[in-house]
């Protein structure tokens, strides 16, 4: 088996699993496994018959998620049940567009690099609104490059025996593991990503994503890699996770620039009095 696409699922409709699911089937792979890890706290034998019934032509295997829950624990699952040389990973609201897994799969095979992966756009109401995401890097991906701002969506591809050999996304975090998991990545090597905007990812107001409560994984980040990245870095995590949170205040941010010695923590809390400016004045 050449590709294993591993997409979790917990509590979503059937129609929105099946965009996602129907994403796979249009890349026109040839060699290729698709593996549901149901992580609803209840079970939905339902969902389950619907869609292995549905795609019973194709290898899509559905799993029900009885151990650990959690979307990292999810994701662990399915790459421990993978048959492929290579995984990939799709969230449920997501989906891709063609050519995409095709075009990384010829990346991956030049073995030149960890990990590769493309670029990514918003979309809202089934395309109804496309909003585009600045400043992504395109080519070689290093460390450097995504130590303030993951890069990198999560249907990155990379080999069945690295993640496992790295360590597969660290459960212990409420969010942004897999932004953990490209800087442990990184550190065995480069990335590369395509110039294709070709990952759709949903940012419905009415569709609950997958991953929430961004402050959280910045905050879990900042203290396991504050003794590597340094003082610097660990000042601006933290200014991020306050203005996410609504509380970065000025007092806050004079520590935070007298403890990492820039001004980056300024930047930080006067993009944010702006943004509430901004709010205040459309009421």
């Amino acid at each position: 088996m050449q590709l294993t696409i591993i997409i979790p699922t917990c509590n979503r409709s059937v129609e929105s699993l099946t965009r996602a699911i129907d994403s796979v089937i249009n890349q026109h792979l040839s060699d290729f496994e698709i593996i549901i890890i149901d992580d609803s706290p209840r079970l939905n034998n339902k969902l389950k018959s619907l869609i292995v019934d549905k795609y019973s032509s194709y290898n899509l295997y559905y799993y029900i998620n009885d151990g650990m829950h959690g979307v990292a624990n999810a994701r662990n699952l399915g790459v421990e049940l993978a048959k492929g040389q290579y995984v990939t990973f799709l969230d449920d609201d997501d989906m891709y567009l063609p050519g995409r897994l095709v075009n990384m799969l010829s990346e991956m095979e030049n073995k030149q690099n960890i990990f590769v992966s493309s670029g990514r756009f918003y979309e809202i109401g089934d395309f109804a609104e496309i909003h585009n995401v600045p400043y992504q890097y395109i080519g070689k991906i290093k460390l450097e490059d995504i130590k303030y701002a993951n890069d990198i969506d999560i249907g990155f591809m990379v080999t069945r025996s690295d993640f496992l050999r790295i360590g597969g996304f660290d459960p212990s975090f409420t969010n942004l593991e897999d932004w953990d998991f490209v800087i442990r990545m990184l550190k065995e090597g480069n990335g590369y990503k395509l110039g294709r905007l070709d990952y759709a990812v949903n940012i419905d107001p009415n569709r609950e994503r997958v991953s929430t409560n961004d402050s959280k994984g910045y905050r879990e980040l900042a203290q396991k890699y504050q003794q590597e990245f340094g003082l610097k870095w660990y000042s601006v995590m933290l200014a991020t996770a306050d203005r996410l949170e609504g509380n970065l205040s000025l007092i806050k941010t004079i520590r935070y620039v007298f403890l990492s010695g820039v001004k980056l923590p300024f930047i930080i809390y006067l993009k944010y009095k702006f943004q509430f400016l901004k709010k205040y004045l459309a009421r």
